[in-house]
């Protein structure tokens, strides 16, 4: 996780502003999907991209609970115009 949110920061310092900024947060886990989603949003990236976890075949019910708990509680979907 400390290489993955070391990564994001040194774009955002270095591209911030330059242009839109996307952050993939796709991880093993909702914990570290939700962890790296609210770094990104505190960083002030534009966007989020993340899938669900793959190693197991997943329902439906569980895809839609990673991408609820990913993205509700980070201020980017909050303060998109896309949205």
């Amino acid at each position: 996780m400390d290489e993955r949110k070391a990564v994001l920061s040194y774009v955002a310092n270095n591209l911030k502003g330059k242009m839109t900024l996307i952050a993939h947060v796709g991880a093993p886990s909702t914990r570290d999907s939700i962890e790296l989603a609210k770094h990104a949003a505190s960083l002030g990236y534009d966007a989020l991209s993340a899938i669900p976890p793959i190693y197991f075949k997943l329902p439906d019910s569980a895809v839609s609970k990673f991408i609820v708990h990913t993205y509700t509680g980070c201020e980017i979907l909050r303060t998109s115009e896309h949205t």
